[in-house]
């Protein structure tokens, strides 16, 4: 069994190249410094990679699926990886051809997987693996071309200039970062209430706040299962926490703090579904920018400001 070799049946050798090169510099500080991969041009539109063969399961699947949903790049193809699996329960050392299902898959983040004995299943990248409903027969991988091919090291890509209209997404370190300076803020908010409960309220009414404003605006960081999840874990904690407060000062009415703790938990929940009847009508992710790039984009942010909006009205004569 080849290990980590990557097929693809359409699109030009060039966007698969910029594609794989995106990837490679997405990635770049979870790859060992000499990683490399060899890409092979097979002629007639089908291309082949020979990835690093130390690269691991995980992030294979990742590169599985970047190749065939790339930034800034449209191309319609077909991608089928060829690898052994890991330390996953269900799949443990068997070999498996990875690929992205092109029917019944509202969410992007995930891959699935056919073993040797034709069972299918789909995994997120939660790490969550569930048997598969679409039939799919495994297959050998080919040969490798015999042509010379185009060595893509990492040294290549980083040192080397590479522009590209936006920069791969890196939700890890913006979701790292914001979480650290809203820990931050909580804390100041918490030391104020020894000086001023009002000062209290009100620095925690601001950072739920500042907790729809980041839920609202990163779109992208949304789109991944295992983010989503994050932030509402953190908007379900944060919504305790305003819980327990309310009931430890025994305020009957709502207050400022009340309604800055429920903001992220009705943000992220009206997110959710409005996102993916968004894909499920359109086809693709919705944008949130300045200005919209179309009109259903914009009716899309209008309905997950109208959400706090609403609350915000139906709540306003209760705030004290």
């Amino acid at each position: 069994m080849s290990e980590n070799l990557i097929v693809i049946t359409g699109g030009a050798y060039t966007d698969v190249k910029k594609a794989l090169k995106q990837w490679i510099l997405l990635y770049a500080e979870d790859l060992e410094a000499d990683f490399a991969c060899e890409l092979f041009p097979g002629g007639r539109g089908r291309h082949v990679i020979q990835v690093d063969k130390r690269l691991a399961n995980e992030h294979f699947f990742y590169l599985i699926n970047y190749l065939f949903y790339p930034e800034n790049i449209t191309y319609k193809i077909d991608v089928l990886g060829f690898t052994t699996a890991e330390d996953q329960a269900l799949l443990q050392q068997a070999a498996i051809n990875v690929y992205v299902s092109k029917s019944n898959n509202p969410e992007f983040d995930n891959v699935q997987v056919v073993t040797a004995q034709n069972q299918s299943y789909k995994i997120d990248f939660s790490g969550n693996i569930t048997r598969a409903t679409e039939a799919k027969m495994f297959s050998q991988p080919p040969a490798l071309p015999s042509g010379i091919p185009e060595r893509i090291t990492l040294k290549q890509v980083v040192s080397i200039p590479f522009k590209i209209k936006n920069p791969p997404d890196n939700p890890a370190k913006r979701f790292g970062i914001i979480a650290s300076l809203a820990f931050v803020w909580w804390v100041i908010s918490v030391i104020l209430i020894f000086f001023e409960k009002s000062w209290f309220y009100q620095a925690t009414f601001f950072l739920g706040l500042g907790f729809m404003g980041w839920f609202f605006s990163d779109y992208k960081m949304l789109q991944h299962r295992r983010y989503y999840i994050y932030c509402l874990l953190i908007a379900l904690a944060f919504l305790g926490y305003g819980q327990l407060v309310q009931f430890s000062l025994q305020e009957s009415k709502m207050s400022l703090l009340e309604f800055g703790c429920n903001i992220p938990v009705a943000v992220l929940l009206t997110q959710k579904p409005i996102r993916l009847l968004f894909l499920k009508l359109w086809k693709r992710e919705p944008v949130v920018d300045k200005p919209a790039p179309s009109l259903v984009d914009g009716l899309y942010m209008l309905l997950l400001l109208a959400v706090p909006l609403f609350l915000l009205i139906l709540l306003g004569t209760r705030i004290k």
